[in-house]
């Protein structure tokens, strides 16, 4: 027994509204023998109709009313976003104008500008009578799939197969007329998308999963949680104001505008961080930098500079150096000599070498060696000078009497004592300045002779000898009786 065939609900409608001759309702009743289940003609032959509407060579037709004059069916434009507009699906091979008569099949080919590879589903688009690769989306959209590419590059060759189109709402589960919102899908282990969003549709801001398509190496990526959590946790990705990416753990990674809060860091070795400069780590001025565990600290200036180096010699007590300054008035600058050398300290005994010593004041010394003063002008008073041996003196005074000169000067001196012969030379005399002065010999002896001038007398005494035969001696008797006078032959 054959198949029953069955009208649709649209067609017992419009059974009703036909009208005209007893002829073109045997044309209706022989179309009625070949309708399928499914209300579409069965076959895939060309079935005539009547355009509904302008009609584009390779469009997707859908079946649109009766035309009583004809008998034939009339279609137009299918349209994925209307319902009405999905039913009954046909293809125009040609282009066919309003009212003109057409054929429309339900299989074929033709060359399209769809570009994807062999066997893609091929989809009645929103466009009227047009194709996409693309399943169309939207709360009131169909999607139906009206066949496949036959072929690949920029003008595929779609196959169309309408016997039994595939036909369902567009349903992105949104809300309650696309499907329903999903809470949980059990056994729901992935997408074939790209991208996947969470909370789309809103007017805050989504969360969107977005996997790489470019250089792919077929390796995944796992997001997992700790194996043990103690609590629910809340991780926040804040807005890098940018496209950024995420720091790993072990990962190595260029770190920009981080504030890092009493950080441990294990290790500068890889990283620049002398402090040079900003860039690496800033210039260090803060007076908590107390100290360095290192054995030498460096100034470091720039390339082929001298560095200013200070080093500490191991080995010794636990005892410190500290270098301080005073109070100063101004800016002071202390510059190092180019030679390896020992700071003298004020009061450290020290042996100095090489010194030029200019306006100096040395309270006391103890010279042991050779002193060559060349050019001097010394000022001051000198006392108590000590032994001094093999002095020449070829200049200066001695209590105002020039030393050295080609002419005699007096000299006036409070006290004169030698140690041995006073000699005065040839033809010299002694004088001694009339005054109360006198001449005292032997006098830190008894027995001494003292010979005194009178202090009133204005004449001059003069005791000269005359030749003698021989060396004599005129003694003076003890005068026990008290001061006498000499008895002259003239007196």
């Amino acid at each position: 027994m054959g198949t029953a065939n069955v009208l649709t609900a649209w067609e017992i409608r419009k059974l009703d509204h036909w009208s005209g001759t007893i002829n073109n309702k045997i044309k209706l009743g022989q179309r009625l023998q070949n309708l399928t289940l499914q209300g579409t003609l069965a076959g895939g032959g060309a079935t005539p109709f009547i355009a509904d509407g302008n009609i584009t060579a390779n469009d997707i037709i859908c079946v649109s009313g009766y035309d009583t004059t004809s008998g034939l069916l009339k279609m137009k434009q299918a349209d994925a976003d209307e319902l009405v507009l999905t039913e009954d699906l046909f293809w125009s091979a040609a282009a066919v104008l309003d009212t003109i008569e057409g054929m429309a099949r339900k299989q074929g080919h033709f060359v399209s500008a769809l570009n994807g590879t062999i066997g893609a589903p091929v989809y009645l688009s929103q466009s009227a009578g047009g194709v996409t690769l693309t399943a169309p989306s939207g709360a009131t959209t169909w999607v139906v799939k009206v066949g496949s590419l036959a072929t690949a590059g920029a003008t595929g060759r779609v196959s169309v197969d309408l016997g039994g189109a595939e036909k369902i709402i567009a349903h992105n589960h949104g809300d309650d007329s696309t499907g329903g919102t999903l809470s949980s899908i059990t056994g729901l282990t992935g997408t074939t998308e790209t991208t996947f969003t969470v909370d789309a549709g809103t007017t805050h801001s989504e969360l969107v999963l977005s996997a790489a398509t470019a250089g792919s190496t077929g390796k995944d990526l796992i997001l997992k949680t700790a194996a043990i959590a103690t609590e629910d946790r809340t991780v926040t990705l804040p807005d890098p104001g940018g496209a950024d990416s995420v720091v790993y753990n072990a990962l190595e990674a260029t770190l920009t505008n981080k504030t890092l809060t009493t950080p441990t860091i294990g290790d500068f070795t890889n990283s620049t961080h002398d402090h040079s400069n900003t860039a690496n780590g800033g210039t260090i001025s803060t007076p908590a930098l107390a100290g360095t565990t290192s054995t030498t600290w460096s100034l470091l200036p720039a390339t082929n500079d001298g560095d200013l180096v200070l080093s500490v010699t191991g080995g010794g007590s636990d005892n410190s150096v500290t270098i301080t300054n005073s109070v100063t008035t101004g800016d002071i600058v202390w510059t190092l000599p180019d030679a390896t050398d020992t700071f003298v300290g004020v009061a450290l005994a020290q042996t100095l070498t090489s010194k030029t010593l200019t306006a100096p004041i040395i309270n006391a010394c103890t010279i042991t060696g050779a002193v060559t003063i060349t050019t001097p002008t010394v000022t001051g008073t000198w006392t108590n000078l000590g032994a001094v041996t093999t002095v020449d003196i070829n200049g200066g005074t001695v209590d105002g009497t020039a030393i050295g000169g080609s002419t005699p000067a007096a000299g006036a001196f409070t006290t004169i004592a030698a140690s041995d012969h006073v000699t005065i030379a040839a033809g010299k005399d002694l004088i001694l300045a009339q005054g109360a002065g006198e001449i005292k010999l032997n006098a830190a002896t008894s027995g001494g002779i003292i010979i005194k001038p009178t202090s009133t007398s204005t004449s001059l005494v003069t005791i000269s000898n005359v030749s003698q035969t021989g060396a004599q001696t005129i003694s003076l008797p003890d005068l026990t009786g008290g001061a006498d006078t000499f008895a002259t032959l003239k007196l």
